[in-house]
Formats: C-alpha cells, structure tokens, sequence
C-alpha cells in the first residue's frame, strides 16, 4: 500500500513582528515597502509579496542570509537583537490599508469592533 503525503504551501498575507517577545506589528505582504525596526537594529523589507532582512546590526548577519520568506510559518529569528518575523495568514478583523496619497508610507490599520 502507497501512502501519499501532499504539504501543501499556503502563501502568507502578513509578516507578523515580535521584538523581545512582544508583538510590535503586523505588515502587509501585498504592500511593499521599508521598515525600520527595533531602533533601528533591523531593517525589513517587504517586496513583491515577500519579507526579509537587509540590514542587521548583529554580529554574525545570519538573519539578513536567511533570504525571503512568504509561506504561512516562516520566520526569520535574529536572536542577538530579540527580533521574530513570521509570516501568518491575515487576520479576519484586520484590514491593512497605504495612505491615498501613497508617498507619505503612513499605514492605516481598522479592526473590527
């Protein structure tokens, strides 16, 4: 008897941010943009649906080769920044939105009440 296995990969609509354990944000994988992180110590970008690390100020940059993510559970760790990003499914409660004018980079967040 054959036993087939299929994973499937469901592609993510947000790169969740954790710093120090704590959730600090939620972006848009559908809105590219540049974000500075933690102070600065980190640098996510977010382009053509996928997320990853330019910059760090680690030490050994391990985050930065970790290379694009945008699967649901994919996560990029810099542990000597305390810094988390996974992808995860959008949020039924949630609608991400750029400002209109789409220069400024200001980010509208709704939630449902």
């Amino acid at each position: 008897m054959l036993l087939f296995i299929f994973l499937t990969k469901e592609e993510g609509a947000v790169a969740v941010v954790e710093i120090d354990g704590v959730v600090k944000g939620e972006y848009s994988l559908s809105i590219d943009g540049v974000f500075s992180l933690n102070g600065g110590t980190n640098v996510l970008v977010i382009e053509n649906g996928e997320a990853y690390l330019n910059y760090s100020s680690c030490p050994d940059h391990t985050c930065e080769r970790t290379g694009k993510i945008r699967y649901v559970g994919q996560s990029i760790v810099c542990l000597p920044n305390r810094v988390i990003i996974e992808v995860n499914s959008p949020r039924k409660d949630v609608l991400i939105m750029r400002c209109s004018c789409k220069e400024c980079g200001i980010y509208m967040v709704q939630a449902d009440a």
